[in-house]
This record gives C-alpha cells, structure tokens and sequence, in this order.
C-alpha cells in the first residue's frame, strides 16, 4: 500500500534523490486540512499563529495546522502539538483589569492586539517616579519551576523589565531586563533562565516580542508577577501589552487566553491509527522534519517525536533525553518482550530552546535500530523488532513540537537512504 498525502499541493519528494518514495508523505508547510488518516483530538480551544503573525483560536478538536513559526525573518507553516497547560493569570489579555494593580502610574490607552479578538494597551510612564510596574497577585509559588510570558511591542521605550518574585520575602525569584534594540535579555535580580523570541514588526509598527522567564521559588509563598513597561528608571516612556502568562511547567506553550479565571489548554493528540500507516515485519523508517520547544528537565524523555507503542514491552519510538550533560541527545529505542534496544546520538544534538529545528531518518529493522540528523549518521545498535502492525503510530505524543514533513517508509531503509532522508 502506499499513500501519499501532500498538503502543499505540490510533490514532496525532492528532485534527483535516490530514496525510495515513502508509504506515507505528509507535508504541513501549506494550505489544506488535517487528511483525514490522522486521528486527531483536543478537549478544549487552542491558539495558533497565521501566516500574518495574528494570534488566532481553533475550535475543540480542531488540529492546528495552519501554525506558522518565525524563521529567517518569514512566517513557516507547521502543525503545531502541545502538551496540556494552565494560565493561572486572570485577564491576561487586558491589564486595564481591576485585577492588575498599578495601573494609576501610567497613561493607558488601546492599541491593535496581535490576538484576534482582543484590545492590547499602551502603558506610557508619567514619569513621577522610578520603577513603575504593573503587577498581579497569583496564589502560591509550587517550589517547582514557573515560566512567566509577555507579548510586549516597542513603542518609544527601549528597555522593559518583567519579573516573577516571592512577595512573602520581598525577593525576586527571576526578573530579567529586555531590550528592544539587541532583541535579547539580560537578569535583572534572582536566578532562573529566560528566552526572547522576535516576532517580527508588530500591529502597532514596533517591535514585537514574546519574553519569557523561569524560576523556582518557596513552596506556598505568596506570588507574584511584575511587568515595568518602560523599565525601572523615572522616564516617560512607553510599550505596548498584547498578552501576559503564567504557567506552572519548565517553558513558556502557546498562548492561553484567560478572562475571569485560570484558563486551561487540553493536549492535542494526533495519531495514524493501526493498519493505517506503513509497517512490516522486516521492518519500517521514519523521516519527520520540524522544530520542538523544550526545557531542560533532566528526564529521559524530555520530548518524544514519534512513537509506534502497542503496550509496555512492545514499541519504537524516538526520544530527545536531558537526563545526561550536556541535555538534548536523540535516542531511538525499540523494545520487544525480550528486552530494549537503542542507539543514541551519544552528545547534545538538538539543545533546549525554542523552536529548536531538527531533521532526522530512523530505522526501525529486525536486526537494528539506526537514525540520521542533517546528513550525519549515528552508530547502530543490535536489535529485534517485535510486531506493531496492531499499534497507532504517534505524532509528537510528548512535548512541543511543530512538525513539517512527516514520511513513512513499510521497509528498512539502507544507511545511505538515511543520510539523505535527513538532509
């Protein structure tokens, strides 16, 4: 059987290759909906990106597949899988709410939101006194690592500050300085890891960022988020608010709207159910290109990319493992009753970060397990493989990843098919 799904509407094997055309062909880089052989589910609403860079909602059980990310300053078409989250800040999209406090320090007028359906909001200092802040009171610190987000436009001020801190000790847990100029972040006070993410020229001409920050706090004191629009000195500067979150996890997902209450995103789910996807006996490949969005965890299996798993001793899959030093190593695994196999990229190979690009070709085979990342081989491991003709195969079932291209071959490919599968 083969079957070639191609959401682009042109072909998707690439010119000239030698690779035997795959089973499976899925493209994700334009136009289309989700082809019907993926099984998908989502038990709530989720947002995505459009290829104008607006933030827009898709309904309950609606796969997210016209996602686009920023790359190479150009808006690239993706589906999008997420795990579950929670925004525990209430009205996050409108900091004129009586939920934010602070607000009698600035000049607060609407702006054009980069989420659809939303007003965003000018904060302009009066310039009375320094370190003027918008802040709200969230419950307690988990004594867990906490990531807190801003959508922030330029507007006249260079630099904005944001911070998670402690209010029973009046200490920052983490707080980092932005810069609009360099599109990068320096720490401010406290320790934690942050990450700025360009989004290019916002609705209201500045530029647009999405600024985020990890700490860990004291388990049960009160928490609290700061945002100093204009930054910390007294000056009448301005920025614009487009979106604010909390989350209680290692890394910032998509956006979460929320209004009067903490607001929850369900995992989306995306599988090729059994018999519905290349297998054989002899064994079966892989090829799938895209980005994951990870946090080092220190598990081993801090993201998944794929997996066919029929029950606990029955299953290939491959991983993105953070339990060694430094994190980020691919290991693809197969297990059948008479134990687990694997071979691993041995050293980091795609690190944390956001939309970490990667771009492998797997075997699967009944004497092995071999991969491929951009061209390059990796060692192979001795393996047998067990029956998962009765096993779904999964797309992305653990972490945040946005895939591209997705192609399944129902044979081993050879070492050199893998090397350019890869590229």
């Amino acid at each position: 059987m083969k079957t070639i799904v191609d959401l682009s509407m042109t072909a998707c094997r690439r010119m000239g290759t030698s690779v035997p055309p795959a089973g499976l062909d899925l493209s994700f880089t334009s136009g289309g909906p989700l082809p019907d052989l993926i099984n998908f589910t989502r038990s709530s609403a989720a947002t995505y990106t459009d290829a104008g860079g607006t933030i827009r909602t898709a309904a309950v059980n609606e796969a997210r597949v016209g996602h686009h990310i920023r790359q190479d300053g150009a808006w690239r078409r993706r589906l999008l899988v997420e795990p579950q989250s929670t925004n525990v800040l209430l009205h996050s999209a409108d900091l004129t709410n009586a939920a934010w406090t602070g607000r009698g320090d600035f000049t607060v007028t609407p702006a054009t939101s980069v989420i659809e359906g939303q007003t965003a909001h000018r904060f302009t200092n009066l310039g009375v006194t320094p370190s003027r802040a918008v802040t709200q009171t969230s419950g307690a610190l988990t004594g867990s690592p906490e990531t807190f987000s801003v959508i922030i436009e330029r507007d006249t001020s260079e630099t904005s500050v944001i911070g998670l801190r402690n209010q029973t000790t009046s200490t920052w847990v983490y707080a980092i300085t932005v810069n609009f100029d360099t599109l990068a972040a320096t720490a401010f006070s406290g320790a934690g890891q942050h990450r700025v993410t360009d989004l290019g020229i916002g609705p209201n001409g500045g530029r647009l960022l999405r600024v985020s920050l990890t700490g860990t706090g004291i388990a049960g004191n009160i928490r609290r988020v700061f945002i100093y629009p204009s930054g910390t000195s007294t000056n009448t500067n301005a920025s614009i608010i487009h979106h604010v979150q909390l989350e209680a996890r290692n890394g910032s997902t998509s956006v979460i709207v929320t209004a009067g209450s903490q607001a929850t995103r369900a995992a989306d789910l995306a599988q090729i159910d059994a018999g519905a996807w290349p297998f054989s006996m002899g064994g079966f490949s892989v090829a799938m290109e895209g980005e994951v969005t990870y946090e080092d965890n220190d598990l081993s299996t801090e993201a998944r990319l794929y997996s066919a798993l029929l029950d606990g001793t029955h299953y290939a899959l491959m991983d993105i493992q953070t339990n060694v030093a430094p994190p980020g190593r691919l290991a693809a695994i197969q297990r059948t009753p008479a134990g687990n196999d694997s071979t691993n990229s041995g050293a980091t190979v795609v690190p944390p970060g956001v939309n970490m690009p990667f771009s492998i070709a797997v075997r699967h085979s009944a004497t092995d397990v071999q991969f491929a990342l951009s061209g390059g081989l990796f060692t192979s491991a001795a393996a047998g493989l067990t029956d998962l003709a009765g096993a779904p195969f999964r797309i992305a079932p653990v972490g945040a990843v946005t895939v591209e291209r997705l192609r399944i071959w129902g044979s081993p490919l050879t070492d050199a098919h893998l090397e350019e599968a890869s590229q």
